[in-house]
């Protein structure tokens, strides 16, 4: 019954390129996160917007997107359809690799912005989507999305006076991530001797160091960042961080990098992006975090859910809270070394036998664990990891996932006449373990052991994913 009159109302705002003024209040409810309560740091903002507001921004949204999509920077992997945390992280993950397998250095800047959301200047976005070629109906209609914003804070049931809000995109509305994208388009221009990636407003700069010249270039990158800042974005360089990715013992250039003023300070480890990378490149310290948290949780399910008596419902909890830490992001951090594959494979055994003593009211140790997944119709952790390797290859391969970046460092095998190698993949050269066990080269070499019934280019995806099983 609301669609014709919700209908009247996006049409007529559209050709007035006028945004209701009602439809720009914004009810913000505070989230306690961690620490003392009685903090105001330590809650989260959660913006709550007028329902028809998100539905006329989810009908815009498709069209400008449309419009803007091949102005996007290919570096840009947030808010953007088929590239993801995981797209992000391979670029980085085979860059890296690929240099410190020969023995190299990678030098990284990690940079972050002071509150990015909120300190979008509305003008110079205004200018931004005109030079992208709105039109001027269109840039009407956004000056009037964005003008004289107003902003309530509820919490316990107490509302603070309505204030207007002065700069930033509208978080927690469909629009907001992709203006914000929008304006931080351009500043991939300013890296000029580097590779950028960006996640949203995370961004990383980065460049193979072989000589002390190289660190020069990866300054004079920075401070063109710097430059772009002081008119838009601010930095807070107090939280920018440089990790030195090598495995040479000698001979590392230890280079003080400097962002305005400031020496920035050189870490050994880093999360990015929820994964937690080292400067050696081994993924052992983040999957011994992983599996400690898993444990936890998996600990709090087992104490907790004692009035539970549907086998169902622990496996809902299992999948949904403990097994989801063990598998986000494996595709980054897939691991070759037997002991990490046992210690994570441990969890899900501890689980199972928790399922085993539920059903039958014996904890047993002398059940094989192919049996425990047999009975309770689950499948290895480190088969589940490979079937998405393989996953991600296939949508790689067909175009599901958008980055021509990655799907160049797919090697393709073109076998003589006379040849009897029936493999599709060519494996890239790796001088050690971590360049034979990269990302890609695990995703191919899974490919090259599959049976000939299984096509990469015949199937979608759920097809795919059921040929492998």
């Amino acid at each position: 019954m609301l669609i014709k009159p919700l209908l009247h109302l996006f049409n007529l705002s559209i050709k007035c390129s006028i945004f209701p003024d009602y439809w720009k209040l914004t009810k913000v409810v505070p989230i306690f996160k961690k620490g003392q309560r009685n903090d105001i740091k330590n809650h989260r903002p959660v913006a709550i917007l007028s329902t028809p507001a998100k539905i006329f921004e989810s009908i815009l949204y498709n069209t400008i997107f449309r419009h803007v999509k091949s102005s996007i920077t290919p570096f840009q992997h947030g808010f953007f359809p088929n590239r993801s945390i995981n797209t992000n992280l391979l670029n980085f993950s085979d860059f890296c690799i690929s240099s410190i397998d020969k023995g190299g250095q990678v030098d990284v800047i990690y940079t972050d912005f002071s509150k990015a959301f909120d300190k979008v200047n509305h003008l110079q976005l205004l200018i931004k989507l005109n030079n992208l070629g709105l039109s001027v109906t269109g840039i009407k209609f956004f000056s009037s999305y964005l003008h004289k914003r107003r902003q309530v804070v509820d919490f316990n049931g107490f509302s603070s006076h309505q204030f207007h809000v002065q700069s930033g995109v509208p978080q927690g509305s469909n629009l907001g991530p992709l203006l914000f994208i929008i304006y931080i388009n351009d500043i991939v221009q300013c890296v000029k001797n580097s590779k950028v990636l960006l996640y949203a407003d995370d961004m990383k700069v980065f460049r193979q160091i072989n000589s002390i010249n190289d660190c020069r270039l990866l300054q004079e990158d920075l401070d063109r960042l710097v430059v772009w800042s002081d008119s838009g974005l601010k930095f807070n360089s107090n939280k920018c961080v440089v990790v030195r990715y090598s495995r040479k013992i000698r001979n590392i250039f230890n280079f003080s990098y400097m962002m305005g003023n400031n020496v920035l300070s050189v870490c050994s480890s880093i999360r990015d992006l929820g994964i937690l990378f080292d400067e050696k490149f081994l993924f052992s310290g983040h999957i011994i975090e992983i599996c400690k948290a898993a444990y936890r949780t998996l600990g709090f399910i087992c104490r907790s859910g004692s009035f539970l008596k549907n086998i169902n419902s622990f496996k809902l909890l299992y999948y949904s809270l403990v097994r989801t830490k063990l598998e986000f992001g494996s595709v980054i951090w897939y691991p070759y070394q037997s002991y990490l594959n046992d210690l994570i494979e441990k969890i899900q055994v501890k689980f199972l036998r928790f399922l085993y003593f539920k059903l039958m009211g014996v904890y047993s140790f002398s059940v094989p664990y192919n049996a425990l997944l047999s009975i309770f119709g689950m499948e290895k952790l480190s088969r589940r990891r490979d079937v998405g390797m393989l996953i991600f290859l296939h949508k790689l391969a067909n175009g599901v996932i958008d980055d021509s970046e990655l799907l160049s460092r797919l090697c393709f095998l073109v076998p003589r006449r006379a040849s009897r190698v029936q493999s599709l993949f060519s494996l890239h050269f790796g001088h050690s373990n971590l360049g034979a066990q990269s990302p890609i080269n695990v995703m191919m070499r899974l490919y090259n052991a599959l049976p000939d019934t299984v096509d990469i280019f015949a199937s979608a995806s759920a097809s795919f994913k059921r040929s492998l099983h």
